[in-house]
């Protein structure tokens, strides 16, 4: 979608509901875009952390957009 992307691996963590810790390994992935591009593309970005979600059975994906975080 924006020429190219890098995947790093990591392990993250979030507090349940009920406060428990939960870490996991998980994969990071990187992708540079221009303004435009990111304009004609969110929605298919935005589909694409849906889908990777639900298949992954989370509760939620972290999507970071010029430092603002959404939790999708």
């Amino acid at each position: 979608m924006f020429g190219g992307a890098t995947a790093t691996q990591a392990v993250g963590g979030w507090a349940t509901a009920t406060g428990e810790i939960v870490t996991e390994k998980i994969t990071i992935v990187y992708s540079f875009c221009t303004s435009d591009q990111l304009h004609e593309n969110i929605n298919n970005v935005l589909n694409i952390c849906e889908t990777l979600k639900k298949e992954m059975t989370q509760e939620a994906l972290t999507l970071e957009i010029n430092g603002q975080v959404k939790f999708i």
